[in-house]
């Protein structure tokens, strides 16, 4: 078969569609080709290339991220014998600075599957919302069915902000993660698995495998007022999973300010398809803040629940206890106190028995079955006696 050459000039000036659009693009590429083989497979390698300019996007998420000049593009080789080549793959926008090189040996399942890359975050404040800087580098070998694979991550951080809160808070100052293991079938080794920021530091190793496991991990949030303000104080976290060949037995224990604590023990199935697992633990109600504001909330709850059965909600049963609660909005000047009570799980729906005073004088409870099985089903009853709101 004789070689031929091909090439790729494109471009597109001020288009617009549905709210997307780019002032200028421009697609380029260029090498030798040969016919399709008997592989069925054509033999072509070359460079190819593109670059853009004034991209806007609905999607403000990936907009942030192609700010500026756009550029792309990398070396290929296609073969049908040593398979697919990818050299001196980049991409770079006014935040992103992208570098990579891959080999794929075929176009199966079990092909061999090779990849490095590099990746670099900058701060462009002046027309995006990241801030700081990340610095990123992966290496990957495996099979293209991802059933043996082995990776190693490395990244460092410097004050680093998507504009997302709380995530933001969580990553701010100079953070570290590194991450080292493999996966062969159905067995995963973690070698090392370290994410470490002034605030939050998370650790992980060990083995899960059919035939035994024995995996830790440990978490530590340097002050929860970080999400919570009512809050403040360090939080804690550890897990254990371990077994020889049977059910995975799980131990999991987590300690936060303000009587905050969890327990949980139980085993999960090796295909974790179902699990016998229970929780016990309190916790404060200000913790309910965030989603409600303005609104705040206090008191104390209790829980007692258990899994047993797949992960799914007919399978959980138990009891929430809520003691000396305080619900309460400024902008109505309206609180509902000495909340007390229960909610009851079982059978895909919640029994309800809560009380609670107004601010202002008067009592109101509510009781009744509110099942959760295909949409909600409420079913209750609520009692005022001598309720009293006066809207100021």
């Amino acid at each position: 078969m004789s070689a031929g050459e091909w090439e790729l000039n494109a471009s597109i000036e001020e288009t617009e569609a549905l709210g997307n659009g780019v002032e200028s693009l421009r697609l380029r590429g260029s090498g030798p080709a040969t016919p399709i083989s008997s592989e069925g497979v054509p033999e072509v390698s070359g460079d190819i290339d593109l670059t853009a300019s004034g991209v806007s996007l609905t999607n403000a998420q990936i907009a942030q991220f192609l700010t500026g000049e756009v550029a792309a593009g990398a070396v290929f080789d296609l073969s049908p014998i040593s398979g697919l080549a990818l050299e001196n793959v980049f991409a770079r926008t006014g935040v992103i600075d992208l570098k990579a090189d891959a080999n794929l040996s075929g176009f199966t399942a079990e092909d061999q599957l090779s990849a490095k890359s590099t990746l670099a975050l900058k701060d462009d404040s002046a027309v995006s919302p990241l801030r700081g800087s990340l610095d990123l580098a992966a290496e990957v070998d495996g099979v293209l069915s991802f059933q043996s694979l082995s990776f190693d991550v490395d990244g460092t951080s410097n004050g680093i902000g998507l504009g997302q809160q709380p995530l933001d808070a969580l990553l701010a100052g100079n953070g570290r993660f590194e991450a080292k293991g493999e996966k062969s079938g159905a067995d995963i080794e973690i070698e090392v698995l370290n994410l470490k920021t002034p605030q939050l530091e998370a650790k992980a190793n060990g083995r899960i495998a059919p035939e035994g496991s024995d995996f830790i991990a440990e978490a530590r949030l340097a002050n929860l007022a970080l999400l919570v303000p009512e809050l403040p104080g360090p939080v804690t976290a550890s897990a254990r999973l371990s077994g020889q060949g049977g059910p995975i037995s799980v131990e999991s224990r987590i300690e936060g300010p303000a009587g905050i604590n969890a327990d949980i023990s139980g085993t999960v199935e090796q295909d974790f398809g179902s699990a016998e697992i229970v929780l016990k633990g309190g916790s404060r109600l200000e913790t309910l803040t965030p989603f409600i504001r303005p609104a705040t909330a206090s008191g104390q709850v209790l829980v007692d629940l258990a899994l047993k059965g797949p992960f799914a909600l007919p399978s959980v049963t138990g009891q929430i206890t809520l003691s000396d609660g305080r619900v309460a909005d400024t902008g109505i000047s309206l609180a509902i106190e000495q909340l007390r009570g229960t909610i009851s799980i079982a059978n895909s729906a919640l029994q309800i028995a809560l009380t609670g005073n107004s601010s202002q004088g008067g009592s109101a409870s509510i009781e009744g079955k509110v099942g959760l099985a295909d949409g909600l089903q409420v079913s209750t009853t609520t009692t005022i006696n001598q309720f009293q709101y006066v809207d100021p």
